[in-house]
């Protein structure tokens, strides 16, 4: 039974990486241990931020600033949270003052539609984009070890919902998979099985598996 179920949990993962992989260009599938690193990345409007990625508690941070960093980065702007780009002096061009203030209005533009609106009041009154940005760092930074445990506890208590379909359990649970992948921890793919079999129904594992296997 175990093994029939991880040869279908692995054609549902390749196929999540083949569908990302054609969607998104910077998602990447590595294979040689047959586990899915899902790379999170954006092909976004300068304004836009995806809901799913915003910052609303620690929980939130990894996904957050890897997705905040990518579309600073490619929309060029990157360095002004680094430290890279400060502000011209007063005696500079009016080009150069205007490059400077357009680049940091985009920061914290991208920045603010990556937070939830409650968060806000942690950094208005603040002036620059990396200040706005080094503070929401500061406040929301978790340690790695906590967040592999936090992640680790959140798998191991996953269930299937009663109206929920056997892929969008697939589908959370390789969201948080990937998340722990995120920060260097890898679940192994019978730890993973074992823990998806145990969040099945046990009246539901035969005909959740079997109905689905002829779709692989």
């Amino acid at each position: 039974m175990e093994t029939h179920f991880r040869s279908y949990w692995q054609c549902f993962l390749e196929e999540q990486a083949s569908m990302a992989e054609n969607e998104f260009p910077c998602f990447r599938f590595v294979s040689g241990r047959k586990q899915t690193l899902l790379q999170r990345s954006l092909q976004l409007s300068s304004s836009h931020f995806p809901a799913k990625d915003k910052l609303r508690e620690k929980s939130d941070y990894h996904g957050w600033k890897m997705s905040l960093d990518l579309t600073l980065e490619e929309q060029e702007v990157l360095d002004c949270v680094r430290g890279r780009i400060t502000e011209p002096p007063s005696n500079a061009s009016v080009a150069t003052r205007n490059k400077y203030t357009k680049g940091e209005v985009k920061v914290k533009k991208i920045t603010r539609d990556s937070i939830d609106k409650r968060l806000v009041a942690y950094v208005f009154a603040l002036n620059t984009s990396k200040e706005i940005y080094d503070r929401l760092v500061s406040l929301f930074k978790v340690s790695d070890a906590n967040q592999v445990l936090f992640l680790k506890n959140k798998l191991k208590d996953i269930k299937k919902g009663k109206d929920e379909d056997i892929q969008s359990y697939f589908l959370r649970i390789t969201e948080i998979k990937n998340d722990l992948l995120s920060i260097g921890e890898v679940i192994g793919d019978r730890e993973l099985t074992v823990t998806t079999l145990g969040g099945l129904p046990s009246n539901s594992m035969i005909s959740g598996i079997d109905g689905n296997m002829h779709s692989c």
